[in-house]
């Protein structure tokens, strides 16, 4: 389903150049945002916890001027879905690490957002809170070199 309509699935080994050429060509790039990240990129707070993060759609939306348009899915009584976009104001940050923080941040509470509104539509089969923040993780618990 993914591929109809021309689109085409890059795999995340080969995405860095591919995603890169086709933002300046004008062209349009999907990311599926709300997994899990590893625990070397940013951990933003989501629902009260520290979750590792993407820092990605951040980053070339603020290296490339291209926008952050977010989509949600809301299945209606007639049982055919809304589609609700909306796009990420970034207007006043800059391609700096803490204009990716901000930037990453402001999407992730908007997910927040959407999914405390109807927590019913919402449902996760993976573990988004599998990393700690290096500096949550107890004292005994951290190695030695």
């Amino acid at each position: 389903y993914r591929s109809q309509g021309n689109n085409t699935i890059v795999p995340m080994h080969r995405a860095a150049l591919s995603v890169a050429k086709t933002l300046k060509n004008g062209g349009t790039v999907a990311m599926l945002v709300d997994q899990s990240a590893s625990s070397k990129d940013l951990f933003v707070e989501f629902f009260g916890r520290h979750a590792a993060t993407y820092r990605t759609p951040a980053e070339l939306a603020l290296r490339f001027g291209a926008p952050i348009v977010t989509g949600y899915a809301f299945r209606n009584d007639q049982g055919t879905y809304d589609v609700r976009l909306t796009e990420i104001d970034f207007s006043d940050l800059e391609f700096s690490r803490e204009g990716i923080e901000e930037l990453t941040r402001r999407h992730v509470k908007q997910l927040e957002d959407v999914i405390r509104q109807r927590p019913e539509l919402w449902s996760w089969q993976h573990k988004r809170w599998k990393y700690t923040p290096p500096d949550e993780i107890p004292y005994h618990a951290k190695t030695e070199d």
